[in-house]
């Protein structure tokens, strides 16, 4: 029994498990985000039609007030989504959960109270196209479908004139049963997608030997960080001999050196929050924000004596031991990228010169 609810937990997720809506918030976001962008828009100007119908169709002429409330509601979430809520997660999803809900309360109200001689056209749309526009758990849209329509269903039974109750809930009941499996087909192609999109991503935006960024990923980063980010600290680290070392091992060992080094820097970024990128052939860049920036010049040293330390392994086989320099400087009020990436890379050149093997700061470096 404990096997068959995994399962059926996991394809109420859409064949996936829970960490992929944990670890893909933000590509959720983005796409949840695009679809309230045009639905918006769209049901606000519907709205605004309905409303302009029934000023002039005396037979529409009671449900006035329906309308401009609902016109009116769309349109304040609008504003609110287009000036605030479309770039943070939380007020996206209470615009998303606030939308659904004031919807269905109007295709009910339509269904219902103000047609009671109809079919409830516009409730059964709106049981079969909600659970195909956003991405999330199955399981919450059915539980919240499931509710709507039992209130639905009670409201039909009470106000509405026979046989319509009757034909309202077997259409319903046809089309959440048919709408939960197309849905589950459209979630899992979904996932797929984004599946994808995030492998062609981190294919584009890091380095395939070493795993850590490539000068995209770097780039990107700085367009994101740079602008706003009053405190930067810099590091360049270079490989030192790295050409003589790869000529008298080989390519293969010269990768593997690249990796070990990366490595090192890679588990050094993440554990003090720090962005490692390879800048270019034997070149790492290691950029600390804030309060991470005001530890790393002592923590390059530290990087460069563990480099020191371990001995690089090539085909099972030993292949010496690696040294690095490391140049390093910190951004001064104002500074363009290009004049700090300068100040790290003349501390390197500096730190070549001294003899290679050591962490040298730029001069003109602000202090702590």
């Amino acid at each position: 029994m404990k096997d068959i609810g995994k399962k059926i937990i996991k394809w109420c997720y859409g064949g996936q498990d829970r960490a992929f809506f944990a670890t893909q918030q933000q590509a959720i976001h983005a796409y949840n985000s695009r679809i309230m962008s045009g639905l918006l828009p769209l049901m606000t100007a519907i709205l605004a039609s309905f409303l302009a119908l029934s000023m002039v169709v005396p037979s529409l002429s009671s449900c006035i007030s329906v309308y401009l409330f609902y016109f009116i509601a769309l349109a304040l979430m609008l504003v609110f989504f287009k000036t605030k809520g479309c770039r943070n997660v939380f007020r996206t999803k209470l615009v998303i959960g606030l939308f659904f809900v004031v919807i269905y309360s109007f295709v009910t109200l339509i269904g219902t109270i103000s047609m009671p001689d109809t079919t409830a056209v516009m409730f059964i749309v709106y049981l079969l196209t909600v659970p195909m526009l956003m991405i999330a758990p199955v399981h919450h849209i059915y539980a919240f479908l499931s509710t709507a329509f039992a209130v639905f269903s009670i409201i039909a039974i009470r106000v509405k004139t026979p046989p319509y109750p009757q034909i309202d809930i077997f259409n319903g009941i046809t089309c959440l049963i048919l709408g939960f499996f197309m849905s589950q087909r459209v979630l899992e192609s979904r996932i797929s997608l984004l599946a994808t999109n995030e492998q062609l991503d981190r294919l584009c935006k890091y380095d395939a030997l070493t795993g850590i960024s490539n000068r995209r990923g770097l780039d990107e980063y700085l367009r994101r960080v740079y602008p706003s980010c009053e405190t930067m600290a810099l590091a360049m680290i270079d490989i030192d001999n790295f050409k003589e070392y790869n000529d008298t091992h080989g390519h293969p060992c010269g990768d593997a050196a690249l990796r070990a080094v990366a490595k090192d820097i890679r588990q050094r970024a993440a554990e003090y929050g720090l962005f490692a990128a390879r800048f270019g052939g034997e070149e790492f860049v290691l950029i600390g924000t804030g309060c991470a920036a005001s530890g790393l010049e002592a923590l390059v040293e530290t990087i460069r004596e563990d480099i020191c330390k371990q001995e690089v392994f090539c085909q099972s086989l030993p292949a010496g031991r690696l040294t690095v320099s490391i140049g390093f400087a910190r951004k001064k009020p104002g500074e363009e990228f290009e004049g700090l990436l300068k100040r790290a890379d003349d501390a390197l050149y500096y730190a070549k010169g001294a003899g290679k093997n050591c962490v040298k700061a730029c001069p003109a470096s602000p202090q702590e």
